[in-house]
């Protein structure tokens, strides 16, 4: 978009219904909105599924997330920012997104962030309820977070640079014992 300057991104949102669809534009130079994209259930509890949108560019390469509830039908506004999550200098926050499973255990879907930018790679483990980072998982080699997987049940997946000698980690949430993980390397 040219009014918001080079790179701020976009993403589309088609309508099931009828194929219809609306635009949600980034507004910050070099943030690259829509990055990556996917969808969380509903945190926001209003019976409409949410999605989580990754904006790694932002504020010089911090990187941002955003979760909103999406509204095909409000062409002005399709996308109400429910949450933000940001990052630090450098990360790249929001480079992979996903979501869908409770890994905090308090009954909301929460988030799973790649920052890839940061000395080792690092996942964010966001809640969905709050918007804030619950635990970050750092990774040991660049480029750790550049994809990354959630499952119902709080299963976090990350993956790395296939250079290092660790490039992949699942940590599994312990139910029995919430805000437990235990890690799983290879």
């Amino acid at each position: 978009d040219a009014a918001a300057g080079a790179d701020a991104g976009a993403i589309r949102i088609y309508s099931g219904a009828d194929q219809s669809y609306v635009v949600y534009r980034g507004s910050t130079p070099g943030g690259r909105l829509g990055a990556s994209v996917a969808g969380i259930g509903d945190v926001s509890g209003d019976g409409r599924r949410d999605i989580v949108i990754g904006m790694p560019g932002w504020s010089n390469g911090a990187g941002r997330v955003l979760i909103g509830s999406v509204d095909v039908l409000n062409v002005q506004n399709p996308v109400h920012v429910l949450r933000v999550s940001d990052g630090y200098a450098g990360e790249v926050l929001g480079s992979s997104v996903a979501g869908g499973g409770d890994a905090t255990g308090d009954g909301v879907n929460d988030i799973v962030a790649g920052a890839p930018g940061n000395a080792g790679g690092a996942l964010h483990l966001i809640s969905g309820s709050t918007g804030l980072t619950e635990r970050v998982y750092n990774g040991e080699g660049g480029g750790f977070g550049f994809a990354v997987a959630m499952e119902s049940g709080g299963k976090l997946a990350g993956a790395g640079n296939p250079g290092s000698n660790r490039v992949a980690y699942i940590w599994q949430f312990d139910a029995t014992r919430p805000g437990t993980f235990n890690t799983f390397g290879a």
